[in-house]
Order: structure tokens, then sequence, then C-alpha cells
């Protein structure tokens, strides 16, 4: 018996991208890196099997990606069932492609604040007690580069006014 062996992870996702074939969508939905590259890929499925021959090859990538492909993806979130690859794009580009900039801005925030932290300690330790003005100015700079900065300069401060603070 022959077969032909099909190495996903050897193929080129440029070359994926260009051919006009299932088994490549496939694989390029298995490999994409994002939701924007998946819904890139239910937009060329979409147009493909528009085709009332082919609703049932259209619903089984539908069954595939709702329980075992999209799942994997978005880190196990519970996806609402839909009924068509169009419904899917669609909600993909509405809830999901939008989440990563937000979780983006959460971790800038995660970030700012641990710095203000890591500086009003590292201030506290060298100027205690820390007046309510400084600690003011600490919590209102929203800028993890100006944050850092100060942390550096704390060490060599001579006073809360050679930091800006007073």
């Amino acid at each position: 018996m022959r077969y032909c062996l099909l190495d996903e992870g050897r193929m080129v996702d440029s070359e994926l991208a260009s051919l006009r074939n299932l088994a490549a969508a496939l694989f390029r939905l298995d490999k994409s890196s994002g939701p924007e590259e998946y819904t890139q890929v239910l937009a060329a499925l979409i147009e493909w099997l528009q085709e009332p021959e082919l609703e049932e090859l259209a619903r089984s990538f539908l069954s595939w990606a709702q329980t075992d492909s999209l799942r994997e993806r978005l880190g196990g979130i519970s996806i609402p069932e839909v009924a068509s690859l169009k419904e899917l794009k669609s909600m993909l580009e509405q809830r999901v492609v939008p989440w990563p900039q937000q979780w983006k801005q959460k971790g800038f925030e995660e970030s700012l604040e641990k710095a203000r932290g890591v500086l009003l300690r590292e201030l506290e330790r060298r100027f205690a007690p820390l007046p309510d003005e400084a600690r003011h100015k600490v919590e209102t700079i929203d800028s993890i580069e100006e944050l850092t900065e100060l942390s550096i300069r704390v060490g060599a401060a001579s006073s809360l006014t050679t930091l800006g603070l007073s």
C-alpha cells in the first residue's frame, strides 16, 4: 500500500496561503497564530464553499473549528455555537479580534502599577515617611519610562526635591 505524507510543519505559510486548496486551508487554520489570521482563512473557506453541494463540507469545517481548533487557539475560552462559517467569522471579528488589544492594554496597566509600586517602596525606604504630595505624583505617572528613570535616580538622589517629587 502506498501513501503520501503531508508534513504540515514543513509547509511554509506563504505557500499555503497561495493555494486554493481545502487541505491547505485546514493546515492554515491549524497553524494560525491568531484570530486575525484565522478569520482570513475562514473568509477564503466561505468563498470556496458557498455552493449548495458543498454545504456538508462547510459544516464539517465549522464543526472542527468549533470543537477543536478554535478552542485551543483561544486558550479554552467558551465559544458560542454558530450555524455557519460566516457566523463564526463574524463572531470572531466582533468579539475575539479586539481581545489581544484589550489584553495588551491590561498588561500595560499591570506593568505600570508594578513599576509604581517598586518606585514607591524604594522612595519609602530612602525618604520615609513619604509625603502625600510625592505619593500622589508617583501614582499619576503613566509612563513606564518615566517610572523606570525615577527608580534608577532614587539611589543617588539627596532629596525628593532633586527627583521633582516635592
